[in-house]
């Protein structure tokens, strides 16, 4: 009677243990799947700043062209203001690229 009570207890006990290892697993995947994906979302916001400062830089660069040419301040002041947007851009690039090598490497 104890035997069987026992060995009742023990398959229970080892049943209950390969349970919670395939919990685990599918907790560990759908982890990895959802940093995955936010590693994605992280990149795809990583390339939108980056086109952002180039253009910022280019129109900041042509504002300047026009203004040396016409001698207008305005556009030098409009210029700067673009260049100061793109170095505050450039920090959020950094910052980006920070957490998505944080994430990538764990």
């Amino acid at each position: 009677m104890l035997r069987s009570c026992a060995a009742n207890a023990c398959h229970r006990y080892i049943s209950y243990l390969e349970e919670q290892k395939l919990a685990a697993k599918t907790t560990v995947k759908r982890k990895n799947y959802q940093d995955g994906e936010e590693i994605e979302n992280l990149k795809k916001k990583f390339k939108q700043i980056a086109k952002d400062i180039a253009s910022l830089t280019r129109s900041a660069d042509e504002l300047a062209q026009k203004a040396e040419d016409h001698g207008d301040m305005t556009l030098i002041a409009s210029s700067n203001a673009l260049l100061r947007t793109a170095k505050e851009k450039t920090t959020q690039l950094d910052n980006l690229k920070k957490t998505i090598a944080s994430l990538e490497c764990p």
